[in-house]
Parts: structure tokens; sequence; C-alpha cells
């Protein structure tokens, strides 16, 4: 890599998603974290690639939200690499981290509660690694919410913008509070702008726009973070929310940019069947905003990807065709290359790397075997 840019790797092999930022120079962002069908990470597959060495460290560890699927290798990560700080959504109470209320929730829990009725196995396993870090770390774990930021390069500013700090103290007050972490912890989502020099990059969890497809605007979503920062709007990269789904699709952060080219980046979630390929709630509406979408890996069980040969460019019918194939188990052909189902997902095989200058300019970007660049 040539450090005097700053890389993104995405990383979603089917079922969560997991982010690292190569940072100018040296240092490193990591956002979630995900794994394959074999349980490996690809975080921890990038950094023994790409890391430099002595000094180029983890500056900051960011969980967005607390859903199974964006904790995966959480607590192997903590345990084995040099991590400076950890960061959890927060209210407007100082100190009530995520990690804090959501521990005093389950201490309070009545008699008989299960661990796994408050919060999921892999949740709670990530939020006690979290705690043993932080208790040889004093200070370490910090809360964000709209307008806190993070100290990780003197040439990259990384801003919080959702969740807001009321939003989560009201979630946080909300009847049956258990069942409501476990349905909608996407509505506290942490979404963070990234921005070295002209370049605004925006990371975006799983925050929704509405409640379910129709429905309402959630309080925290996006129709209140765009009201606050217009500005994400004109971005330059942009990891698209809740992995492509139509809940999530807000009208503003989808509108024509003053940036050409930007980089959109998503990652399936199989048994949603997200992003929806044939539904015009789906792909087709991103492909309407944007000539190219960059899909992490097929929406289909990671038992079922296949290495997609050479190139990794495919029109959107023809994906369609392809996931039907796979679904059913059959070889097909595919620009003269025979594709037999079957997992071909490495850690860094359903991965996209965009590299950027200071100016947003695209510079390069690479992909894994299972990752594809989508057109209309």
């Amino acid at each position: 890599m040539n450090r005097d840019w700053l890389h993104v790797f995405v990383a979603g092999p089917g079922q969560g998603e997991a982010i690292a930022v190569a940072l100018p120079g040296q240092g490193w962002l990591l956002v979630d974290g995900c794994s394959t069908a074999e349980g490996r990470f690809p975080l921890e597959e990038v950094l023994k690639r790409w890391t430099l060495g002595a000094g180029d460290e983890v500056e900051a560890l960011v969980l967005t939200h607390p859903h199974e699927d964006h904790v995966e290798g959480i607590a192997e990560l903590l345990e084995t690499l040099s991590i400076k700080q950890v960061a959890v959504a927060t209210g407007s109470t100082p100190g009530a981290t995520l990690v804090a209320s959501t521990q005093a929730l389950r201490r309070g829990a009545a008699g008989g509660t299960t661990r796994n009725q408050l919060l999921a196995a892999k949740v709670i396993a990530a939020f006690e690694a979290i705690e043993r870090w932080e208790s040889t770390r004093p200070g370490g774990l910090l809360g964000l919410s709209d307008g806190q930021g993070l100290q990780v390069s003197t040439q990259v500013q990384v801003h919080a913008r959702s969740p807001d700090a009321g939003g989560v103290g009201q979630f946080f007050q909300s009847p049956n509070l258990a069942r409501r972490l476990r349905s909608a912890a996407n509505h506290l989502s942490i979404v963070l702008e990234v921005c070295f020099g002209s370049l605004r990059l925006v990371l975006t969890g799983d925050l929704p726009y509405l409640e379910s497809k129709g429905g309402r605007a959630v309080p925290t979503g996006w129709d209140s973070v765009m009201q606050r920062h217009p500005q994400l709007g004109d971005h330059h990269g942009f990891k698209v929310p809740h992995h492509g789904s139509p809940e999530a699709m807000h009208p503003d952060w989808m509108k024509p940019g003053t940036v050409s080219p930007r980089a959109w980046l998503v990652t399936p979630y199989n048994s949603s069947g997200l992003p929806h390929l044939a539904r015009m709630d789906g792909l087709p509406t991103l492909l309407q905003h944007q000539p190219e979408v960059l899909l992490t890996a097929p929406p289909v069980s990671k038992r079922l990807q296949a290495d997609p040969g050479p190139g990794n460019q495919v029109r959107l019918v023809d994906l369609v065709a392809r996931v039907a194939n796979l679904k059913q188990g059959r070889s097909f052909l595919d620009g003269g290359t025979v594709i037999h189902p079957g997992s071909a997902l490495e850690p860094l095989d359903p991965l996209w790397c965009i590299a950027f200058d200071s100016k947003g300019t695209v510079q390069g970007r690479w992909h894994g075997r299972a990752a594809l660049a989508v057109s209309a």
C-alpha cells in the first residue's frame, strides 16, 4: 500500500461486516467484526497482511451496535492486538456507555432470566471482552454520540454523526428494554464521518431510516442524521447502511453527489436476502443513483459462494441468474469461466479495498475473489 493515501477495507461474507481503515502514514481504525463460514476473521487477515510493523497500531476499535453479526472476532482482536481505544455508543448520562448500561441491565434482571434473553451470546462475549480489556487500560473505553470525535491521526479526523445522545437516553427508557435491545439495536448505530483533507468517507453501521418498509421514521435514524449533517450526502466513499435494505435508504444520502466517481460499498445479509436483487427496493434502487455498486459477496449462503472468475464485473441481470444457479446447486458458465457452487470464502475473499488521496480521488481499488462490481 502507498501509505500517503487512506485505504478502506470493507469485508462482508454474507452475515455481518467488518471495516478496517489504514490511516495515512501509519495507524488503523477498525469498525465492527465478522467471520467466514469457517470461523476466520477478515480483519485479522487484513492486519496480518498489510500492517507495516512497530508503530502501525490500531488507534481505535469502534463497535457500531450490539448485534451478533457485527461483533464476530471482537473478543479475539482485543486479546491479540495492541488497541489504544475502544468506542461504543453512549447516551446523555456521562460515562453511561452502551457496555455499562447493558451490563447493568443484565445484573439487575429478574431471577430466572437467562443471559440470552437479554443479549445474544456473541454480544455478551464481546462486551465481557471489552470489560476485561478496559480493566487493564482505565479510561480506554470511550462513549460516542453525535458531535464527539476520535483521536486517531494528525491527518485524519473521525467524527460521530449518530446516534444523538438524547435519542440513546430515550431508547434506554423504553419499556421491556431487553427485548427492544435485541429487536432494535440498529437504532443505536454509530455513524462515522472520516475526513482526510477534502476526502469524506461515511461509515454507517446498520442505521435505518424507517421502522419498516413504508413505516414511520426511526427517531434516531437517517431523517435526524441528515437534518443535522447534510454534508454527509456529498461523500467520496459510503458504506451503504444495513446491507442495502429498503428501510435504510434515505433520499438525502442517495442524492446525486458533486463528487465523481464515488465508491458505494454493500455487505450482503444472506438470511434476509439483502440486498434485494430483483426488487426495485434493493440493488436496482441503488443503481438508479450510482452507476456501480461494490458488493463484497453474492447474497447467498456462505457455503454456496463461488469463485466468480477474473474481472468481477457483473451486470445486475447476470447477478440475478448467477445467484439463482448457486442456490440450486448448479454449475454455470459466466464470462468463459465455469462457476461451481462451493465455499470460496477465505477471509480475504469477501472484501473490497479502496484507496483515496487527500482530495478524495480514488487512486486504486482491490477486491477479493468473491467481491463483485455490479452495474445496471
